[in-house]
């Protein structure tokens, strides 16, 4: 069910839509997406410790990462206004959108691969980028904890060290929640 309602909804936001930077990538429903496998997904949930939600493994499963041309508008929760997502990062090794390469970078200051850099903030250990807004703030999906599966903006402008949620805006208690709520630029 959950997976027919995200399909109705790239629907609804149909032409908003960019690329997945892959060679592996093809057209669905009017956006490319990026093949990712259910194996590739328990791959990365070992690697990281933790089990994704349900709502978001479907989504990384049947539509990976993905860009927009304008972006797509979200409301904030905690009366914060508005804010627009550039990007879902999906499982594609190599490509600076890949969803390790940000976690490993948001929590360790390296890529992975060796690569080391020194990021502008850590997120809260519990909290996975599963996209960046506008303005390069991390979308993060919770992971732990008894906020599991709620996402949240992390303003790096804001950052604290050691990371506190001070820096976290609650967006939607959900990733379906938080797709849902998605607008194209042109919607009230």
């Amino acid at each position: 069910m959950t997976n027919n309602r995200f399909v109705a909804k790239v629907e609804a936001l149909k032409g908003q839509f960019v690329y997945a930077a892959s060679e592996r990538s093809h057209k669905y429903a009017g956006l490319l997406r990026l093949h990712t496998t259910a194996e590739e997904v328990a791959v990365f949930e070992r690697t990281i410790g933790h089990s994704l939600p349900e709502d978001y493994r479907n989504f990384l499963c049947h539509f990976g990462g993905f860009a927009f041309f304008h972006g797509a508008r979200f409301l904030l929760k905690q009366s914060r206004g508005e804010a627009t997502i550039e990007i879902f990062f999906g499982l594609m090794p190599g490509d600076p959108n890949d969803i390790l390469r940000n976690w490993h970078m948001s929590h360790f200051g390296s890529d992975g691969h060796g690569n080391h850099f020194v990021p502008h903030d850590f997120i809260p250990s519990e909290f996975l980028p599963v996209g960046q807004d506008a303005g390069s703030n991390p979308i993060c999906l919770s992971i732990a904890g008894t906020n599991k599966g709620a996402i949240y903006l992390w303003v790096s402008q804001e950052a604290h060290d050691p990371p506190t949620y001070t820096s976290a805006y609650l967006v939607a208690d959900s990733f379906t929640e938080f797709f849902m709520s998605l607008k194209r630029d042109d919607e009230s």
